[in-house]
């Protein structure tokens, strides 16, 4: 997790911007499931998941499709084909909305899970999750950017007091221990 917290927490990660391309998208939130102010950040052969929410201003129901697309270091798309780091469907279509209820503005809402049941991420690397209308790729409504580790390993820590209550507060000791996830 330190790797994940010095990739999202440096300056580097934050120029990047997630791209909204359509005026009537608005309040789209990706995060991982159950958790709102966490990262999107998928484990491999996990059951992580991750939560993608968006409202249409439009107010009438859309096919609103997504596919996820490996990049470089750099958020680039890598020239391999999907089949080679994803098992399953390359698109899915998002099925679950709702319309507003009580609200002044007419709007639908918009609920994915990434990915589903249908699909699986081999590769680990940097993707960007494409949504886009129709099942055609060339209308793009929104993208956002997902970090797949492949964990090998767990690194847990521990601090140790010293035995005299004078040395509490300047003789800590940090304790690792490393877990094999194989």
């Amino acid at each position: 997790m330190l790797v994940v917290n010095f990739l999202f927490g440096s300056g580097a990660f934050a120029q990047l911007t997630d791209a909204v391309y359509k005026e009537n998208i608005v309040a789209v939130r990706f995060h991982m499931y159950g958790d709102q102010e966490s990262l999107p950040i998928y484990r491999i052969n996990s059951t992580d998941r991750m939560d993608l929410n968006f409202d249409d201003l439009d107010a009438n129901v859309k096919s609103y499709y997504y596919t996820m697309v490996l990049c470089d270091y750099d958020w680039k798309p890598v020239d391999i084909s999907q089949f080679l780091y994803t098992k399953g469907f390359t698109q899915q279509r998002i099925g679950t909305y709702r319309y507003s209820s009580i609200a002044l503005t007419r709007y639908t809402h918009y609920q994915a899970m990434v990915p589903d049941q249908s699909t699986t991420l081999t590769m680990s690397g940097n993707y960007i999750l494409k949504v886009y209308l129709d099942g055609d790729t060339s209308r793009l409504a929104i993208t956002r950017r997902i970090l797949v580790l492949d964990q090998k390993a767990a690194i847990g820590g521990q601090v140790v007091q010293p035995f005299l209550p004078q040395l509490f507060s300047s003789h800590q000791k940090f304790s690792f221990r490393q877990t094999s996830m194989d």
